[in-house]
C-alpha cells in the first residue's frame, strides 16, 4: 500500500460503464499503483481476497438508467465505496458528458453523492486533455474522428448520438437540466467558488490537471466524492507525480502518449476495409429483419448469428458483429419505429440490444482459431 494514504486505499470508484471502469483502472496501472475492478458488487470474502489494494473499482451501468433506477441502486452502491475507506471516492462519468434528464443523469448521480457523503458540493472534472478532452469558460470540447477538436454541441459523433444527444457544451448548464442544485464553472480548482451544488472544472493542458489534482486531493476531508471522467485519476496521477510519491513498483507509462480512437469512426473504417482485413463475413445484427431482436424471435436469430461466428472463428477468423454502421443507417430508424408500434419504451429497446449484442460478443472474446464450444 502506498505510505503517502497511511494503508487505505488513493480511490475507489464507480463507472456508470463497464468501458469507463476500466479506463480509470488503467490511469492507475500506468501509475504503478496495484488495483481491481469489479463486476459487480464483491462480498466481504471476496474483498479479503484483494485486501491490500490501491485502489478499487465497480463497473455498472448507469449511464443507460432512469433517474429511478438510481434512486433503488445507487445509495447502496455509495456505501460500498464509502466502506472501502479510501481517501477519494469517484463516479466516474464519460468524457464526453454523455447523460439526460431521464436518461445517465449524472446531476441525479451527484444529489444521491452527495446526500451518501454528507456534502454540500462536489468537484465535478470532465476534461482530460491527454484524451483530447478539454474544458475553457466552462465549454467541453473533444477530438472528433476527424482529429480535429469540436466544442462538444458541434461535435460530429456526439450530437448525434443515438440516446444523449450533446447540444449544450457548457458542462455546468447541461447538468442544470438533471438536477435542482446549483451548478457554476470554475475556470480554476485553486479558486473555486464555495457554493452548495456542482462545480464544473475548466482545464485546458497538463499543468492545469496537475493543479486540479493537487486541489482534489488536499481537500479530501472536505470533497471527499467527486464527479468526472477519468480525468479525475489523470489529475491526482499528474499531482502524485510531481510530489513523487508513487510507488517505484513497475515502469510506469505516460497513458497520453497511447493513441486514442473515437469507437464508432473506428467500427465504421474497419467495416469499410473488411475486404482487405480478409475476413470472409461480417454478421449484420438487426438490417432488413428489426424483428427479429424483439422477445419472441430474438432467440433463434440469436442462435443463427451465434453459430456463424463460431464458424468463422473456428476457421481462424475474426469476424464483426455490429447492429449499424451509424446514425443515419435505416436499420436504426426501422427498429426503433417497430418497437414504437409494439409499445415498448425506448429504456425496453435500449436492454434489448444491449442483451443481444452482449452475447454475441462474448461468443467472439475467443482467439481465433482455438474450438469455440
Amino acid at each position: 500500500m502506498t505510505a503517502f494514504t497511511n494503508g487505505r486505499p488513493v480511490c475507489a470508484w464507480y463507472g456508470d460503464d463497464f468501458t469507463g471502469t476500466l479506463a480509470v483502472l488503467e490511469i492507475f496501472a500506468f501509475a504503478g499503483l496495484y488495483g481491481a475492478a469489479f463486476l459487480k458488487m464483491p462480498t466481504a470474502d471476496e474483498m479479503l481476497r484483494f485486501e491490500g489494494l490501491d485502489v478499487i473499482g465497480l463497473a455498472g451501468t448507469a449511464r443507460a438508467q432512469s433517474p429511478e433506477w438510481m434512486d433503488t441502486n445507487l445509495p447502496t452502491t455509495y456505501r460500498w465505496l464509502a466502506a472501502t475507506g479510501a481517501e477519494i471516492v469517484a463516479y466516474k462519468a464519460c468524457s464526453t458528458l454523455d447523460s439526460a434528464p431521464g436518461v445517465g443523469s449524472i446531476g441525479h448521480a451527484a444529489e444521491l453523492g452527495l446526500t451518501a457523503f454528507s456534502q454540500s458540493s462536489v468537484d465535478c472534472l470532465i476534461a482530460c486533455p491527454s484524451m483530447g478532452r478539454y474544458q475553457v469558460f466552462g465549454n467541453l470540447f473533444a477530438t472528433g474522428p476527424d482529429g480535429a477538436v469540436h466544442r462538444l454541441d458541434r461535435h460530429p459523433v456526439m450530437t448525434r448520438h443515438p440516446v444523449t444527444p450533446m447540444h449544450e457544451a457548457d458542462v455546468a448548464r447541461h447538468l442544470a437540466a438533471q438536477t435542482m442544485l446549483q451548478t457554476v464553472s470554475a475556470h480554476s480548482a485553486t479558486t473555486r467558488p464555495e457554493i452548495d451544488g456542482i462545480i464544473c472544472l475548466d482545464a485546458y493542458n497538463a499543468a492545469d490537471m496537475e493543479r486540479t489534482g493537487a486541489a482534489i486531493w488536499s481537500e479530501r476531508g472536505k470533497r471527499r466524492f467527486v464527479i468526472g471522467s477519468q480525468g479525475v485519476q489523470v489529475a491526482l496521477v499528474a499531482h502524485f507525480r510531481k510530489k513523487a510519491c508513487l510507488p517505484p513498483r513497475l515502469r510506469r507509462h505516460d497513458p497520453s502518449r497511447v493513441r486514442r480512437w473515437s469507437f464508432q469512426a473506428r467500427c465504421r473504417r474497419q467495416r469499410q476495409r473488411r475486404s482487405t482485413m480478409r475476413l470472409p463475413m461480417v454478421l449484420r445484427a438487426s438490417a432488413s429483419r428489426p424483428d427479429e431482436l424483439l422477445p419472441g424471435s430474438a432467440e433463434a436469430a440469436s442462435q443463427r448469428a451465434t453459430a456463424s461466428a463460431k464458424a468463422i472463428l473456428n476457421r481462424g477468423r475474426m469476424p464483426i458483429i455490429f447492429s449499424a454502421t451509424g446514425p443515419d443507417d435505416p436499420a436504426v430508424a426501422a427498429f426503433g419505429e417497430l418497437v414504437r408500434r409494439q409499445g415498448h419504451a425506448p429504456q425496453r429497446r435500449r436492454n434489448i440490444w444491449a442483451r443481444r449484442l452482449g452475447k454475441w460478443r462474448a461468443v467472439c472474446w475467443l482467439k481465433p482459431g482455438s474450438p469455440v464450444p
